[in-house]
């Protein structure tokens, strides 16, 4: 899970998984890569 470049579908920086993301609660974090993924089988 840890990469050195976490990025979205989209190649921006997945700020979720980068030091921004640390202020955020991990349950956030983890249902906003839910979304994510399930945005990116949507499409």
């Amino acid at each position: 899970m840890a990469r050195k470049n976490p990025t979205t579908t989209n190649g921006k920086v997945n700020r979720a998984l980068t030091g921004d993301g640390r202020k955020k609660p991990v349950k956030q974090i983890k249902k906003n890569i839910k979304e994510m993924i399930d945005a990116s089988k949507k499409k």
